[in-house]
């Protein structure tokens, strides 16, 4: 790097988002763990200095550091593209954001304020994990780490600092709130669970608390889905008995992640067979695990994530002003970490001066030794000490006393007198 002045490495983001693309276009562009390591291989292979990838259930999102954001964002472009073929048009629904503006998305993605539900809870969570995920896979160096680790504590201030978490819903929780809005009493309802990860248990939770009492569990791991069984009691059953399990269901919660559709248009097609009641399928997953087709059938409603939007509108313009207190905090530790970014771009330069001072004190001790050794009283030796001391000082200020002189002559005597000041008199903070 030919000027000093600026960082080596600077911040970058590329990626869909539920305000950005519909579901179905994120699916194609999922980048599940080994989809992801492939792609980060990739950008360390085109010169790409760091890279995380965050995924979400309505966010897909690669962080980069680099030295040209702008070429990272090709590069993410075209890897991206390669690892998930997704339709040509894809890249029109993709945001790119460089420099300050990536730092101060990654905080606003952190606190959850620039999520489907503001203030959602799982969000640090996922940012964590996709930070440690690349720094256990060689990804993420110093940059992305420091990047993530003061998102993630700026995070926390939001939320120690506003109401904005207090009654927040998760992406589980708000299918929870649209079940209640469409189906009524909830206790009166059996509810099955499709998968048993996170998200699942999520909205199980969520179920519980808003007065199911009916539950059936189904997942391809048996011994998985039996650990919901711990958090409320109910059936249990392998996928394979999956069309039994929605037909006996009048609200279906699927939330496997699978490659593909785990409900047909035939299978609940069968289930409506001779049945009056509704059925509700509410697909949170991400790859959607409920074919879109199912609505078609006679009395059944499909809902999946972008349908939330409608259910937490309410809540969003009630958590207006806490968005605000929020922004204000993430803005300023955006700014504390900008600071320190800034400051890598002296280290180097840094370096060089300490190399250079300890050089200079090393041979202006040599240089005094041979008179410190013939010293033959503390009066001796304080007088060849002090002549030490004056040495060292003059050595280590004609660099900076030669320059100042310099530029006071080319008419820039101001800069040279504040320069003078912050590094001499003031720059220990003092």
């Amino acid at each position: 790097m030919s000027a000093p002045d600026r960082p080596l490495l600077h911040a970058g983001v590329v990626g869909l988002s539920w305000r950005t693309a519909p579901a179905e276009l994120r699916d194609e562009c999922l980048l599940p763990p080994e989809r992801a390591e492939v792609l980060l291989k990739a950008l360390d292979a085109r010169g790409v200095a760091e890279g995380a990838v965050l995924s979400t259930c309505n966010r897909i999102e690669v962080w980069t550091a680099s030295e040209s954001p702008e070429a990272a964002t090709k590069a993410c472009l075209e890897e991206w593209d390669a690892v998930c073929r997704p339709r040509k048009a894809w890249r029109e629904s993709a945001y790119e954001r460089h420099h300050q503006a990536a730092v101060e998305h990654v905080f606003r993605v952190a606190a959850s304020v620039d999520s489907l539900v503001l203030g959602e809870t799982q969000i640090p969570a996922q940012v964590r994990m996709a930070w440690e995920s690349s720094r256990e896979g060689g990804h993420s160096g110093r940059f992305l780490s420091k990047l993530a680790q003061a998102a993630l504590a700026a995070s926390k201030k939001v939320r120690a600092g506003t109401h904005l978490g207090e009654g927040a819903l998760s992406v589980s929780s708000a299918a929870v709130d649209l079940a209640r809005k469409i189906a009524g009493d909830l206790s009166r309802l059996q509810v099955a669970i499709v998968g048993a990860g996170e998200m699942a248990e999520l909205a199980l939770t969520g179920f519980v608390h808003a007065g199911a009492r009916r539950f059936a569990y189904a997942n391809r791991t048996e011994a998985n889905a039996a650990r919901l069984r711990s958090v409320h009691p109910g059936t249990v059953h392998p996928l394979d008995a999956l069309p039994a399990v929605v037909a006996a269901s009048d609200v279906v919660v699927c939330a496997t992640g699978s490659p593909g559709f785990l409900v047909t248009e035939a299978m609940v097609r069968e289930a409506m067979r001779g049945r009056s009641r509704p059925l509700f399928l509410l697909d949170i997953a991400a790859p959607r695990d409920v074919d879109p087709g199912c609505a078609r059938a006679g009395g059944v409603f499909v809902y999946g994530i972008d349908d939330l939007e409608q259910v937490v509108d309410r809540n969003r313009q009630r958590r207006v002003e806490e968005a605000r207190a929020a922004e204000a905090i993430l803005a300023h530790e955006a700014e504390a970490f900008r600071s320190w970014w800034r400051g890598l771009a002296v280290v180097p330069l840094l370096a060089r001066v300490r190399d250079s001072a300890h050089a200079m004190a090393h041979t202006e001790v040599d240089r005094f030794l041979p008179r410190v050794r013939g010293a033959e009283d503390p009066a001796q030796l304080r007088e060849v000490l002090d002549d030490f001391a004056q040495a060292l000082a003059n050595k280590l200020l004609h660099g900076p006393t030669t320059g100042a002189r310099r530029l006071a002559a080319q008419g820039r005597e101001a800069e040279a007198a504040e320069a003078l000041r912050e590094l001499f008199l003031e720059g220990d903070g003092k």
